[in-house]
């Protein structure tokens, strides 16, 4: 069942009784019973009530009790004059983030008015349960959507239960680097905790981790609520190259029409808005593989990085990049600044000669290519 399940054991109320017993005789506790999924569907609420005509009583304070992080309790109203029905709910958008666990909290009431004040204290105590086990049904390219993988790469896994609802993107850190937990899920592959870009319930965008060089599989499992109660995917076994490159496209599916820059005024390339032969295009591509120098996990480019094409790269592993079948000069290739490691830049001149229309477009990297995918791009 989706989103919160609420149990009740009985409906609580009270009487408050006057003089210095105002609202001495608040029930002692309310508890909830929650499964944490992937949605909050609805909230349900329990009541308190009192009666002393013309007393004035207040919510006064939360008290945290357990392992509560938050105050995950809404009231209404919060102030009155006895009787007044007062409604005790969860708040939604609080028990969304919180994990999984018996939490439990206390409800300070008040009286108004009277000095010394009169108090009584209401226990609440929400047993929230683990969300469905993730399952991950497919591990690809985030550019191409292809099986085709390689330390550095930027990877899309698909399946269901994988995080939270709403999806969750990841900000770099004060160190230039991105988190290996994000909104309490983790990834592994081979066991090696992988940067995450992005946690949503039914996909994770995430970078393969470099410490893969040289293997030819990895197990790639997901784990929600790390070092709690943990959840753990099926182990889904996904091929490893030394390089996997892949162009973005501008369709978002990693067919067809690629993303292309045009110069000078970046302008998105399209049969609307051909490039001539012989100017210059800007593309953006995942899967170089392994950087020299070195590079940790989830960096950031910072530096600007970029080695000149005819210079050994990628370990020695050269790149090369075809348009219409002709060879284009290259003219940067590497990271961009301010970006993760794992996307690459290249910008190159199209090759004259070729013919009006939609071109075959084909980066190489090593031994391996985008050949696969099919890009294209429109020539005047």
């Amino acid at each position: 069942m989706r989103g919160l399940v609420f149990l009740f054991g009985m409906v609580l109320t009270t009487h408050l009784a006057p003089c210095q017993d105002f609202i001495g005789s608040v029930p002692s506790s309310i508890r909830f019973s929650a499964v944490l999924d992937d949605a909050v569907s609805s909230l349900a609420t329990t009541d308190v009530t009192g009666t002393s005509p013309g007393v004035k009583f207040k919510f006064d304070h939360v008290e945290l009790l357990d392992n509560s992080t938050a105050n995950f309790v809404v009231l209404s109203p919060s102030s009155g004059i006895i009787p007044t029905l007062v409604h005790v709910g969860l708040n939604e958008s609080v028990v969304r983030k919180m994990t999984p666990g018996i939490h439990s909290l206390v409800i300070d009431f008040s009286t108004v008015d009277h000095s010394p004040a009169s108090h009584a204290r209401l226990g609440v105590t929400l047993n929230l349960s683990a969300p469905s086990t993730p399952n991950i049904q497919t591990a690809v390219n985030t550019a191409s959507y292809l099986s085709s993988l390689s330390p550095g790469a930027m990877v899309s896994i698909f399946g269901t239960h994988l995080g939270r609802q709403p999806g969750a993107s990841a900000p770099y850190s004060e160190f230039g680097l991105y988190p290996t937990d994000l909104s309490d899920t983790a990834v592994t592959f081979n066991g090696i905790a992988a940067p995450l870009l992005y946690v949503g319930p039914s996909q994770i965008n995430a970078l393969v981790p470099y410490g893969l060089a040289g293997q030819k599989t990895a197990n790639v499992v997901v784990t929600r609520f790390p070092g709690l109660t943990s959840q753990s995917s099926n182990a889904f076994t996904i091929p490893i190259a030394d390089t996997s490159p892949a162009i973005f496209t501008s369709t978002s599916n990693g067919r067809g029409q690629g993303t292309f820059l045009l110069y000078p005024d970046s302008s998105y390339n399209s049969p609307d808005n051909p490039a001539p032969p012989g100017s210059a295009v800007t593309l953006f591509a995942t899967g170089a593989g392994v950087w020299s120098p070195s590079v940790p996990d989830g960096a950031i480019n910072l530096e600007n990085y970029a080695l000149p094409p005819n210079l050994p790269w990628f370990n020695t592993r050269p790149v090369s990049l075809t348009i219409g079948g002709k060879a284009a000069r290259l003219i940067y290739t590497g990271g961009v600044l301010y970006q993760v490691w794992g996307l690459l830049q290249i910008n190159a001149i199209i090759p004259e000669g070729i013919a009006s229309g939609p071109q075959p477009v084909i980066l190489t990297i090593g031994q391996n290519s985008n050949a696969d995918q099919k890009i294209t791009i429109a020539i005047k």
